[in-house]
């Protein structure tokens, strides 16, 4: 889900920017998220 993952970093606004990036690192973050 890499290209999901990386739509998610674009559509997060700038607070949650952080929280985008961390999704194209691994995507663990996504369960957090």
């Amino acid at each position: 889900m890499s290209l999901e993952d990386t739509i998610s970093t674009f559509s997060t606004p700038v607070g949650e920017s952080g929280i985008g990036i961390v999704r194209m690192s691994g995507g663990r973050s996504f369960s957090i998220a």
